[in-house]
């Protein structure tokens, strides 16, 4: 489905890129609160969203995971507005 839409997402990103977001995807399968409000605002030190300087499919299940355990603090709250606003274009 990816490789139709082109969304950048997972399946068309370019090699390193995939291994940076399967990467933070296997760190996503522990959804305890704690793992959550602590892995996620490290990685936000560092980039824009969690796997780069765009949107993808591991910012897409975070955001999920945050809305779900209600985990906020600064960082993720400006990371959820640009994630609101890139899945809103």
């Amino acid at each position: 489905m990816d490789d139709v839409a082109a969304s950048g997402l997972y399946d068309t990103l370019d090699v390193n890129s995939l291994a940076q977001v399967d990467a933070i995807l296997d760190r996503l399968t522990d959804t305890s609160k704690h793992n959550i409000s602590t892995l996620i605002p490290g990685i936000l030190n560092k980039s824009r969203f969690l796997a780069g300087s765009n949107l993808t499919l591991a910012d897409i299940l975070a955001y999920s995971l945050c809305k779900q355990n209600n985990v906020t603090n600064a960082s993720i709250q400006a990371w959820s507005k640009k994630v609101e606003t890139s899945l809103a274009n």
